[in-house]
């Protein structure tokens, strides 16, 4: 309500107040809000459809207190009811609301900006796969297909050079990449053959990211290309670790080695660089070994560790280096659960605006034409 007399005390003086002042009390507000206000007036839809309010606001949420990073949603919605969000409050996860299911029987692969990949887990027909792009937030929709088949693992990066949001599909020996700019699909192979373990790829500091057994590979979404990853240097080669994000860092997570099999130890990447810094070692964890741990998730200033085929997570504090436990409502199992994010980013259909603006400026040509041939016949005559 307070968000809301805000915006109502700038509509009224909204006139008087410079673009400036108006997009800086609009950038505050959440997605919710916002879809709201594009319709107070044109000037106001205009502001907030631009791309470069949608990032700065991304941004802004990302750094904010308040920026719900304790919502959850269900990693495979249910054909009736939707996706059901889970909110962490009290040391508990209860059921928050539910958001509606984009296209029939989905589950969430991974997510970048708060744009989901899902995949019709029903399978696709003739060897493809169907999937769909969905920003829960706004509720806007995607759905292409891919004509490759045969996929290992998937990940959904965004390139802020050409605002192009792309879709990667690892193979075996290959990997294929369609661009929304683009509405296409292009294939491109490997020298070395890749095997996964079943992990999504994790977008984070600008690229995504996949674990392939006890190697590492980063893709730029800028060059399209892919290169090897190399670990932390106390790491061995048959350690086992997994990838996470935590606050748009690469997060690289293990046991430890040795005879405690009940802590975990964190890097975190450097950015603009393949250097790894130590970040937490987490001891005396009640857990199984690593592999059982699902995400890593930072919520206000303790780290939310998801855990496999329970109905609990383990709640982190390395302030206080204490270990909590999270329990779930209605027995969810907390596999089942992807960090959520409210966003305004969704691809943007590029090419049909450009074609309708064709369209709109060979007619105004046309009609220009017209008139001047008129004004010469008169003139003439």
């Amino acid at each position: 309500m307070a968000e809301e007399k805000t915006v109502c005390a700038v509509m009224e003086y909204s006139n008087n107040l410079p673009p400036e002042i108006i997009e800086i009390v609009l950038l505050k507000l959440p997605v919710k809000s916002l879809l709201r206000f594009k319709t107070v007036c044109t000037s106001w839809n205009t502001i907030i459809s631009d791309p470069v309010f949608t990032r700065i606001h991304l941004e802004n949420s990302n750094n904010s207190p308040n920026n719900n990073d304790n919502l959850f949603i269900t990693e495979k919605g249910d054909t009736e009811r939707g996706f059901s969000l889970f909110k962490l409050e009290g040391g508990k996860l209860h059921a928050d609301r539910v958001s509606e299911n984009p296209s029939g029987n989905m589950v969430i692969l991974c997510e970048c900006n708060g744009v989901l990949l899902l995949r019709d887990s029903s399978g696709g027909v003739n060897n493809t796969s169907n999937y769909v792009l969905w920003n829960p937030s706004t509720r806007r929709v995607r759905c292409f297909n891919d004509p490759y088949g045969s996929t290992v693992n998937y990940g959904l990066c965004y390139d802020p050079i050409t605002d192009d949001f792309k879709v990667v599909v690892m193979k075996r020996s290959s990997y294929s990449i369609f661009s929304c700019n683009s509405d296409s699909w292009t294939e491109v192979e490997e020298s070395r053959s890749y095997d996964s373990v079943g992990w999504s790829g994790v977008f984070a500091d600008g690229a995504l990211y996949w674990l392939f057994c006890f190697e590492m590979a980063r893709f730029d979404p800028e060059t399209d290309e892919l290169e090897a990853l190399r670990k932390p240097e106390q790491l061995g080669d048959y350690d086992e670790f997994s990838l996470g994000r935590l606050r748009g860092r690469l997060c690289l997570y293990c046991n430890n080695t040795g005879d405690d099999e009940r802590g975990i130890r964190i890097w975190i990447k450097e950015k603009n660089s393949n250097d790894w810094e130590a970040f937490v070692a987490i001891e005396n964890v009640p857990t199984d070994p690593v592999r059982s741990i699902k995400f890593l998730h930072f919520v206000g200033n303790k780290i939310l560790i998801g855990l496999f085929c329970t109905s609990f997570g383990l709640y982190y504090s390395p302030s206080e280096k204490t270990v909590e436990k999270i329990i779930a409502d209605c027995g969810m199992d907390l596999c089942r659960l992807v960090p959520y994010r409210n966003s305004l980013c969704f691809p943007a259909v590029k090419t049909k605006t450009i074609t309708r603006y064709y369209v709109g400026v060979m007619s105004f040509c046309s009609v220009m034409l017209s008139f001047l041939e008129s004004v010469n016949c008169t003139q003439e005559n």
